[in-house]
């Protein structure tokens, strides 16, 4: 296929445009952990779901988001938010 009309791989055009998509994510831009529970207290989520966000299926991604109120009322309950 000549140059600039379209990917090499068509394998690579999907993963390229599913790693353009917006994703769903609770980030608030207050980046701080809890050492006790190791949650954000921003947004509730622990380190390695915050490494793992981006690599998640939507399906993690709803599943970690349900469980956010929960933690973030803990923190609150805490006093740490």
């Amino acid at each position: 296929m000549p140059l600039g009309k379209g990917p090499v791989f068509p394998e690579y055009a999907v993963l390229s445009n599913r790693m353009h998509q917006p994703i769903k994510t609770p980030c608030v831009k207050v980046c701080v952990v809890d050492g006790q529970t190791n949650n954000c207290l921003g947004c509730g989520r622990t380190l390695g779901e915050i490494a793992q966000w981006a690599r998640f299926s939507d399906a993690e991604r709803d599943a970690v988001l349900a469980l956010l109120p929960a933690r973030i009322e803990a923190l609150k309950a805490a006093g740490k938010r």
